[in-house]
């Protein structure tokens, strides 16, 4: 990867646009990144990051350096990268994510974070996407790197390059890889250890086949287990030279046994021979004795045989009949429905018994239907012609209403026409007043801003002096610390070379106790020792010189961490110090309380300003509005007693015509529901009649044409017919155990006849067992 050009605007420390051109500072192979602290030089390492992934290059980098303190608020922060990967040039740009001040009204508004990514095709950028989630995957794909990864191998910037060579082996390792492309040698060892561990499987595998095969042939022999443990322990040619020996001895054996085995062949097959003619004279004769026992069985079931036939060949006659009997029995079914519902109806009592009997007679059903349909017919036009009052009654509610109404709305307006004269003329003193209030609110809320400014300026230096009185105790323990920490490690160096010397001192002790006459010296490589050197004291073992060497690392690193963290807060209280500038917590509080007063009192003001301002409007509108209002409310109240008037005179004449049209009921709706229940019963009652007339004469039918089918049939009558009939499932399922008793019957006389035991003689079955 190679970058080429940088552009920032309103980024970080940059308020104004830069432009850094890489291919100038970079044209001798390699630039340099040089300024005092503050400079901006982790900005621009900052901006090539969150040009490429939408983040900064160090891990604990604050988001609020994305936009420019320094610029104007309605500045728009942007950054620009052109770069390249593998000789195709990219170009990237993004807006973080800020706030700028609302186009309409005050305040501010934030704007979401947009990115565009283009690649140069020609002589033209051509755009790849806008979409930020699919930039972050083709980033990734071009570059090939993570944001981490980016920040660890490309960047490194501030101390993350001591970081990565902190981090684990197998952190590291995955970066270099992915950096390098050496996947192809981890895959190489992989497939090797593979192929080694199946190749210890295969040879253990066939160890252990041998072993059992060894095993299994020492058992077939007849070995005990001593003398097969020692076979298979013996030597492949030991083991062949063995199962030799034993495979001629059990060859011999074989031999022998196979001759004896004959003649004792000889014999058994001459007694299975007799056995087997006694054997099959024995199964000829159970069969036979079975045979009559079944068939003896199966005749005495001959009645009930009979009986089944017989009450098949009934079903069978009345089958033509079945039809028409389910038909008669839907219909008298039918019949009866109806005379129930005709009984539940409301009217239909002792008046109606005849036309409820079981004999009753449809035409006269019919007829009796027919009158209650006209006396329906009749009700219902009486009923229609009562409509148009029944509504006119009903809206009586709505002429009360609207009179009592139209009597207060003139009561109303004779008030509102006194209330307005009394308002205007006590409006002119509430509008001194109203002025008064308002110039006092306004004087009180002049010194607002400053209050608030003074107020953030005391937070901010209150939370600098608490901040730095706490890390006073903080800093002392850790000076303390950092003391120890470097007394301890000056200790273990001193230790560590104390060992050292002392090793290097004993060393030549060391080799001579190893010398032996005769065997040459490892250092001037003689055969003689004339004068081999002594311990003086104890010897120290290289183990002991490694451990105080632990030590001394280890105690390196804790000074080192104690120091940084120090260093830190040190730092830290520095910072907050200059904050504070010479302030105590107590003093800047109370500060700060009596600035919270004027301030709350300010915006207490500020916050009245407004509703007395809309007030003195409101008056003086008022005042403009009375006088038009106060005729109005005069033309009103006239107009209202006018209508009041006439809507009692029409509701007069409305109720003497319908005392007239209700006759002898309480109401012309109560005489119309009257007139409708009555028309409704007689059109039921008559609906009842003419389903019932139907009804009977389809049973009428039915019976004829069923008793007139039953008589061809055979059978006197209908009940007969009735007990007769079988449903189709229940005269197969007959038919089948007439058939399969028949069946049966023939099989065991067959069975008892059959040629092989002709011969037999059932009376002397026992003797033959």
């Amino acid at each position: 990867m190679r970058l080429h050009g940088l552009e920032l605007q309103a980024f970080g420390p940059f308020a104004v646009p830069q432009r850094v051109d890489f291919d100038r500072l970079a044209s001798g192979g390699l630039f340099l990144l040089e300024g005092p602290t503050g400079a901006g030089k982790t900005t621009v390492l900052d901006a090539i990051t969150f040009a490429l992934y939408g983040g900064l290059s160090g891990e604990d980098a604050a988001e609020d350096r994305l936009h420019s303190h320094f610029a104007d608020p309605g500045a728009e922060p942007s950054v620009t990268l052109e770069f390249s990967v593998r000789g195709v040039r990219y170009l990237i740009t993004r807006v973080p994510e800020h706030r700028r001040p609302k186009r309409r009204g005050t305040g501010y508004t934030t704007e979401a974070m947009q990115v565009h990514l283009r690649r140069r095709d020609g002589g033209s950028w051509v755009s790849l996407s806008s979409n930020k989630a699919e930039v972050g995957d083709l980033i990734a794909d071009i570059i090939g790197l993570s944001r981490s990864q980016f920040t660890q191998v490309m960047l490194l910037p501030q101390g993350e390059f001591a970081r990565f060579l902190r981090c684990d082996d197998d952190a590291r390792r995955a970066v270099l890889t992915k950096l390098f492309g050496t996947q192809l040698y981890d895959d190489i060892t992989v497939e090797l250890d593979r192929r080694r561990s199946a190749a210890i499987r295969a040879r253990q595998a066939a160890d252990a086949g041998i072993g059992a095969a060894v095993s299994a042939a020492a058992e077939a022999a007849g070995l005990d287990a001593e003398a097969r443990g020692e076979l298979i322990a013996a030597a492949a040619a030991d083991r062949r030279v063995r199962f030799k020996q034993i495979g001629d001895d059990q060859a011999a054996a074989l031999a022998l046994a196979a001759r004896a085995a004959k003649a004792a062949a000889a014999r058994t097959r001459t007694a299975l021979a007799a056995e087997q003619a006694a054997a099959g004279q024995q199964a000829l004769m159970t069969r036979l004795t079975a045979a009559l026992a079944s068939l003896r069985g199966h005749e005495a079931e001959r009645p009930e045989h009979d009986q089944r036939a017989r009450r098949l060949d009934a079903a069978r006659r009345a089958e033509p009949v079945r039809p028409l009997l389910a038909i008669l029995a839907d219909a008298e079914a039918a019949a009866g429905r109806e005379r129930r519902a005709l009984r539940e109806l409301a009217g239909a009592g002792a008046e109606l018994a005849y036309l409820l009997a079981e004999d009753a007679d449809s035409e006269l059903v019919s007829r009796t239907g027919l009158q209650a349909a006209a006396r329906a017919e009749a009700d219902l036009r009486e009923t229609t012609a009562l409509d148009h009052l029944v509504e006119a009654e009903s809206a009586v509610p709505d002429h009360r209403s609207a009179l009592r109404a139209l009597e207060t709305a003139a009561a109303k307006a004779a008030a509102s026409v006194a209330s307005l004269a009394a308002a205007r003329a006590e409006l002119p003193g509430r509008i001194v007043a109203a002025e008064a209030r308002l110039a006092q609110v306004r004087a009180a809320a002049s010194g607002l801003d400053a209050g608030r400014k003074r107020q953030a300026e005391l937070a901010r230096i209150t939370a600098a002096a608490g901040r730095r009185a706490e890390l006073e105790p903080l800093l002392g323990r850790k000076a303390a610390a950092m003391r120890t920490a470097v007394d301890t490690h000056q200790r273990l160096v001193d230790a560590h070379q104390r060992a050292m010397d002392a090793r290097l001192a004993g060393l030549a002790a060391e080799l001579a106790a190893e010398l032996a006459d005769g065997q040459a010296c490892p250092v001037c490589g003689s055969a003689e020792h004339p004068a081999p050197a002594a311990a003086s004291g104890a010897q120290v073992t290289a183990e002991a010189v490694a451990a105080a060497r632990a030590q001394r690392d280890a105690a390196e690193v804790a000074r080192q961490r104690t120091e940084t963290e120090h260093a830190e807060l040190d730092r830290e209280a520095a910072k907050h110090a200059a904050i504070a500038a010479g302030n105590t917590v107590a003093g800047l509080v109370a500060e700060a309380a009596e600035v919270g007063g004027r301030v709350t009192a300010a915006e207490r003001a500020a916050a009245q300003a407004p509703g007395l301002e809309a007030e003195l409007a409101r008056l003086r509108g008022e005042q403009e509005q009375l006088g038009e209002r106060l005729r109005g409310a005069a033309t009103a109240e006239a107009e209202a007693r006018q209508e009041s008037e006439r809507a009692r005179a029409d509701l007069a004449t409305l109720r003497e015509m319908l005392a007239e049209a209700a006759g002898d009921y309480p109401s012309v709706a109560a005489r119309r529901t009257a007139l409708s229940q009555a028309a409704e019963a007689s059109r039921l009652l008559a609906s009842a009649l003419g389903r019932l007339a139907a009804a009977l004469a389809a049973e009428q039918k039915a019976r004829a044409t069923a008793a007139e089918e039953a008589l061809a049939s055979g059978f006197d009558s209908l009940e007969k017919t009735r007990s007769a009939v079988l449903t189709p499932e229940q005269q197969s399922a007959l038919g089948e155990q007439v058939a399969s008793w028949d069946r049966a019957l023939a099989a065991f006389q067959a069975a008892a006849q059959a040629p092989d035991l002709a011969a037999l003689d059932p009376a002397q079955a026992g003797e033959v067992r």
